[in-house]
């Protein structure tokens, strides 16, 4: 019977590390591919490793110069990408915009990149393109993606995280390198290449300063960026994500979505983004509304049609990414090495 004891420990052991294991649900949040900073260029940042964002979008404009980029946006279920409103200000034939997934370069896309065309562009009701409250938009896609190690979908915070304790945070983008760089008509300057940068998120408290925003930050906005400035979003990284590390788990949370700020990286002046857990039961119910499901992200703590408001249907059913194959390679390993430490240490 004094085996019992122990072994009854390393059954609750093991179901632990399972229950940790599986709390990404459907994988989301999950980079294949570890950050490095390597060339320093999003402004102040560096070159993003091949499958560091699989969630990210470039959303292009076929006739534009270049690559057509002109903002970015977030995979947020297979088929849709959560984006900022002012992306559309004007816009026209969005039925003929691209969207891009699970690439790093948008010179070279590779095999592992996939198209997709906008069929519905749902943007916020009460957005204010003077104040910037309510920047969100939402895009179904004429098709859902099919997930791998460079496509996986981003973890959509609700009112339950803590944004304000998560770090480290980074934002990423294809957009300027430098203030003035794309109003310049410098397009040698706009990377190819996904930007990335690691920033701090600043209390609104700060960013409400009279000696720094000279504009009201909004509780339904994040700051983020450094005092001394240097660091930051630019233009063509609207609509990106800000995302945060979980505390305890090895995923990322999306907390913002890229809106506006006074230049690039100015002192004093963060970068200012739509937080998204204030907008997670507006993101639900417009889903939802479009295609009924009962899906929700992985954690807890047909024709083009603008301003479409959705008949519900019940051919919807969740497209969720597989959990990442080498993220489960490292646990079962773990796991094996946890057995076989036990082993060795029964009396």
């Amino acid at each position: 019977s004094s085996c019992l004891v122990p072994l009854a420990k390393m059954k609750l052991l093991l179901l632990l590390l399972l229950l940790a294991a599986c709390w990404p649900v459907w994988g989301c949040g999950v980079r294949t591919v570890s950050s490095y900073n390597n060339t320093m260029r999003v402004v102040g940042g560096w070159n993003a490793q091949p499958g560091s964002w699989p969630w990210i979008v470039s959303i292009q404009v076929p006739w534009a110069e270049g690559t057509g980029h002109i903002c970015g946006g977030s995979l947020i279920t297979a088929e849709w990408v959560l984006t900022a409103a002012h992306c559309f200000i004007n816009a026209s034939y969005v039925e003929l915009w691209r969207l891009v997934i699970g690439t790093s370069n948008l010179y070279e896309l590779g095999p592992e990149a996939q198209v997709r065309y906008i069929k519905t562009l749902i943007i916020h009701e009460h957005y204010n393109n003077v104040t910037h409250v309510h920047d969100l938009a939402l895009l179904q896609l004429d098709q859902p993606v099919q997930c791998n190690y460079y496509v996986q979908l981003a973890c959509v915070a609700d009112s339950s995280v803590q944004v304000s304790k998560l770090s480290p945070c980074y934002v990423g983008g294809w957009g300027a390198m430098y203030e003035g760089a794309r109003s310049l008509g410098r397009t040698k300057i706009l990377p190819y290449i996904l930007q990335e940068a690691l920033v701090n998120l600043i209390d609104i408290r700060i960013c409400n300063r009279s000696d720094w925003n000279a504009w009201i930050i909004e509780k339904t906005h994040l700051c983020a960026g450094f005092p001394q400035g240097g660091t930051g979003t630019c233009q063509g990284d609207s609509g990106g994500p800000l995302i945060c590390k979980d505390q305890i788990g090895d995923f990322y949370w999306l907390v913002g979505v890229t809106s506006w700020g006074k230049g690039c990286a100015r002192p004093q002046l963060p970068g200012v983004y739509s937080s998204v857990q204030h907008y997670y039961n507006w993101i639900v119910s417009h889903i939802s509304a479009a295609q009924e499901s009962s899906w929700r992200w992985g954690h807890s703590s047909s024709g083009f049609n603008q301003f479409y408001k959705p008949v519900p249907t019940q051919s919807y059913r969740p497209n969720p990414c597989p959990y990442p194959r080498h993220k489960l390679v490292e646990f079962f390993t773990g796991v094996e090495q946890l057995l076989n430490t036990l082993k060795r240490n029964r009396p």
